[in-house]
C-alpha cells in the first residue's frame, strides 16, 4: 500500500499555478480544492496537475461557503454540490470531497439529504465523501452515526477535530465502538 499525500487549497493565497508549484516543491501527490469555474482555467488546471503527475481530488462546499448560510434549503445544497460535480467531472477527480449540509436540519432531512448524495455518486460513477465538520449535517458523532445508519451507501472523510471542538472532549476515547463503526464508512 502507498499513501500519497494531497496539498488542500484551503487557506491558499495565491494562484492555483503557485499552489501546485508549492506543492511539487514540497513533494505532495497532488491537489485538493474546488473546481476552477471556467471552461478554459479548467483545462489550464488539468494541463498543470498533469505535467507534475498530480492526482486532484474535488472540493464541493454547499450552502454558500464554509460556514452555511442557515436559510438556504436542502435542495439548494444538492444544487451547489451538483454544480460543483459538474465542473469537477472533465478533471477526472479521484474523488469529491463535500462539506455539506446544515446542522440546524430535522433528522429526516437529513437522511433524505445524504440519501440524495449518494444517489449522485451512483449516478456519476466517482465516490463522493461527506467531510465531518462544524456547522454541517455531520457535525457531531451522534447526529453523524444516525444518517449513516440510515444511508449505508454514506461514504465520510472524517475530521476528528470538528467532533472534538463541538463535543468539547475526546469522543473517539470515550466510545471506541463509535470509531470501529465509522472506520468502515471512511471514503
Amino acid at each position: 500500500m502507498r499513501i500519497s499525500f494531497y496539498k488542500t487549497l484551503w487557506g491558499h493565497e495565491g494562484t492555483l499555478s503557485e499552489a501546485i508549484e508549492l506543492a511539487a516543491l514540497a513533494g505532495f501527490d497532488g491537489i485538493e480544492g474546488p473546481p476552477p469555474t471556467s471552461t478554459e482555467a479548467q483545462t489550464d488546471f488539468r494541463m498543470r496537475l498533469d505535467g507534475h503527475g498530480f492526482g486532484y481530488i474535488a472540493e464541493a462546499t454547499t450552502g454558500g461557503n464554509y460556514v452555511p448560510d442557515h436559510r438556504r434549503s436542502p435542495a439548494s445544497h444538492l444544487d451547489d454540490l451538483r454544480r460543483a460535480v459538474d465542473r469537477a467531472m472533465p478533471l477526472s477527480p479521484l474523488f469529491v470531497n463535500t462539506q455539506a449540509g446544515l446542522d440546524a436540519w430535522p433528522l429526516p432531512t437529513q437522511i433524505a439529504f445524504h440519501e440524495s448524495i449518494v444517489a449522485l455518486q451512483n449516478e456519476i460513477g466517482v465516490k463522493i465523501t461527506v467531510e465531518t465538520h462544524r456547522s454541517r449535517s455531520t457535525f457531531n458523532p451522534w447526529t453523524t452515526l444516525a444518517i449513516a445508519r440510515e444511508v449505508p451507501g454514506l461514504q465520510l472523510n472524517l475530521d476528528f477535530s470538528h467532533w472534538c471542538a463541538v463535543a468539547e472532549r475526546l469522543v473517539m476515547d470515550d466510545d471506541p465502538e463509535l470509531l470501529a463503526f465509522f472506520a468502515t464508512r471512511c471514503g
